[in-house]
């Protein structure tokens, strides 16, 4: 089994424009970045078989990327309100429920939950800051996705854009 992490990439400041949180989209240097970065993994990792991700329009803005880099549908997407600036055991309590029978469960999320996330699974202490863009790919050495809990995954793949 296979979990892959992704901290969104660089939104617009909040009040640059002024929108709400929530509503905060991609920068062209985000986009642009995160575009490039997304076309590398899907030549490395395999498609995953279900997306999750925050409503956020920046974390929805950069599951699409990642959906068109692997050649799915944005359709596949599912929106879980539950993550948004969600701490980190609520988003493992979604990955719980909706991983049943999946080999690759691919999350986009916000910090500090996603980061604290995979530092709270990883069987490796070294794992780089989440900034915006970062990826982090884990083996998982759970059993099931119910036992997925801390230090059950391996971290094999790790981005960031810089």
């Amino acid at each position: 089994m296979r979990l892959t992490l992704i901290r969104h990439a660089e939104a617009s400041n909040p009040g640059h424009p002024p929108v709400a949180d929530f509503d905060r989209p991609l920068t062209p240097r985000g986009r642009k970045a995160f575009t490039e970065l997304a076309a590398d993994l899907a030549k490395i990792l395999p498609p995953p078989d279900y997306t999750i991700s925050s409503p956020a329009l920046r974390t929805y803005q950069t599951a699409s990327i990642l959906q068109a880099a692997f050649g799915l549908p944005e359709s596949a997407i599912y929106p879980a309100p539950d993550i948004y600036e969600a701490p980190p055991q609520r988003i493992l309590a979604e990955a719980r429920i909706a991983a049943t029978a999946k080999t690759h469960l691919l999350i986009v999320g916000h910090n500090p939950g996603i980061s604290l996330l995979a530092h709270s699974l990883s069987t490796d202490d070294a794992l780089p800051p989440f900034s915006p863009g970062t990826i982090v790919s884990f083996q998982v050495l759970a059993e099931s996705w119910a036992t997925l809990d801390q230090h059950t995954c391996t971290p094999e793949i790790t981005r960031t854009i810089l």
